[in-house]
């Protein structure tokens, strides 16, 4: 049973990220994408990525408040888990933070963020998907 529910949460969280991760997407595919990462993360709530996908969920559906208060708490559980939140957690934060009126509260996650952006996994992370995005516009 337990490897059935975990390919249910894996298959979820690609649905919802693959709509979550681009701003092209209607409203409804985005409150598609956010039932589906509660729906994940309510079946494995101890997965701080999860709870990160529907942070997002809920700013990309203009829920800026509960996108704040969700994104405060995954980046605190990734904190537990990993030692640091993940720079998308950040990122988000300080986008929901913004649109919620927390101007101060924001400037200081984006610099956190940027901060965070410097160690040198999440720099390779960003080479590698830039220069992975050149190679492939190269071959069409």
């Amino acid at each position: 049973m337990a490897s059935k529910t975990e390919g249910d949460v894996d298959a979820l969280d690609r649905a919802s990220r693959n709509l979550l991760w681009f701003t092209d997407k209607s409203q409804a595919q985005y409150e598609r994408a956010l039932r589906q990462a509660q729906l994940a993360y309510r079946l494995k709530p101890d997965k701080a990525a999860l709870l990160t996908n529907v942070g997002v969920a809920q700013y990309r559906t203009e829920q800026f408040e509960s996108s704040v208060q969700t994104l405060l708490k995954s980046s605190e559980l990734n904190q537990q888990q990993r030692g640091q939140p993940f720079p998308s957690d950040l990122a988000f934060l300080a986008m929901a933070q913004h649109q919620h009126g927390q101007a101060e509260a924001a400037r200081a996650t984006l610099k956190r963020c940027r901060e965070l952006m410097q160690l040198p996994q999440y720099m390779n992370l960003v080479k590698a998907k830039v220069f992975g995005t050149a190679i492939a516009s190269r071959r069409r």
